[in-house]
């Protein structure tokens, strides 16, 4: 016990008089860690909102490139079945074109072999070419259609040629035809072994995705279950 004076106390043993000081600084202590507790708790919903950004803008960007994928797939098909319709047709239209020009052109002669046949003086046989100018009692006899053997067999000769050539042009029609349906069976197997390939391509592409995307959820929950990792996860750690 201290004296000031003869009946004046200023302090007691035991007394505590640091009490308040010590309160206020355990009560500002205190409101230190809850400020620190509530800007922790802001920056953690923070750092979720932003991971949840992230994730929707990841799925987002895969959702956009997978749309961009089947859509040059499908834009490429297209191109390849018009391609294809398109050679069909032209095929088509230039096989009625010369079967029209054939016909045509069998049409003119057939009228122009009746035409001769019906006009021409050594066809009918008109009497007056048949007359000589020596006297009008004598005929000329290489004016009349009977021919001699020789003359009979080129006639003969030149039907076996016709017929040869005949045939050698409907050989080749066929064979043309074959080419054009070998070609036409060529390309519907080019196609459908690009369509496989690039369905293969695009089962990869989603498979890869997929397990992309298990490793980012994965990822993710470890995140939410363990923010601090405290496993010490190693994909976690910082670099």
């Amino acid at each position: 016990m201290n004296r000031k004076d003869c009946s004046g106390l200023r302090r007691f043993d035991g007394e505590d008089l640091d009490y308040g000081d010590r309160l206020y600084k355990q009560q500002y202590q205190q409101k230190l860690w809850i400020e620190q507790q509530i800007k922790e708790k802001q920056d953690k919903k923070q750092q979720e909102a932003d991971e949840a950004a992230r994730w929707a803008e990841f799925n987002r960007n895969i959702h956009q490139q997978r749309t961009e994928i089947e859509k040059d797939f499908n834009d490429r098909q297209l191109a390849m079945e018009n391609a294809c319709k398109e050679a069909n047709l032209q095929i088509i239209r230039e096989k009625l074109a010369k079967d029209k020009a054939q016909k045509e052109f069998e049409t003119m002669q057939g009228l122009s072999d009746i035409n001769y046949i019906t006009t021409n003086k050594f066809m009918t046989e008109d009497p007056a070419t048949m007359q000589s100018s020596l006297a009008p009692h004598r005929v000329i006899p290489y004016h009349f259609k009977g021919f001699n053997e020789e003359q009979r067999a080129q006639v003969i000769d030149g039907q076996k040629q016709q017929i040869l050539e005949k045939q050698e042009r409907l050989r080749q029609e066929k064979d043309k035809e074959r080419n054009e349906a070998r070609m036409s069976e060529a390309q519907r197997r080019a196609l459908i072994i690009y369509e496989r390939e690039t369905k293969m391509r695009n089962d990869r592409a989603n498979e890869e995705n997929r397990e992309y995307i298990k490793t980012q959820m994965k990822e993710q929950n470890v995140k939410n279950t363990d923010p601090y990792n405290v496993a010490g996860n190693d994909y976690l750690l910082p670099l």
